[in-house]
């Protein structure tokens, strides 16, 4: 089920982990022995410093927390529906990272469970 941290899976992410920060001063001395001498150095920060942004990248999108909520509406009322969503929604200033996104979808059906009603009634 997706959603699930299953521990099996995390233990091998970490594993890989350590063996790719285990690799990358190797990679850092193979990539500096092609180069002249006074590069060395260079080259070697080099790889270092990607091995940092992959570290950044990997956790960044994890630090913004996302709650989903989903809406349905008349046609009559998707616009409302928008404004008034942006207007809680967005951030003071004129928005920021992390406000969130508005997806419109067509509802092709919608009945009540409780009195199995359907269509426009039913929401």
């Amino acid at each position: 089920m997706q959603g699930t941290i299953d521990s099996g899976s995390t233990a091998w992410m970490l594993a890989s982990s350590a063996m790719v920060l285990l690799m990358v001063p190797g990679l850092a001395l193979f990539y500096g022995g092609m180069v002249r001498k006074k590069n060395i150095l260079a080259t070697m920060m080099h790889s270092f410093v990607a091995m940092a942004v992959i570290g950044v990248q990997w956790v960044r999108p994890r630090m913004i927390p996302k709650t989903r909520i989903m809406v349905g509406v008349n046609d009559n009322y998707v616009e409302p529906t928008i404004d008034a969503i942006l207007r809680a929604a967005r951030s003071e200033g004129g928005g920021a990272v992390g406000d969130g996104k508005i997806f419109v979808t067509h509802l092709d059906e919608c009945i009540r469970i409780r009195t199995g009603e359907r269509g426009g009634n039913a929401i």
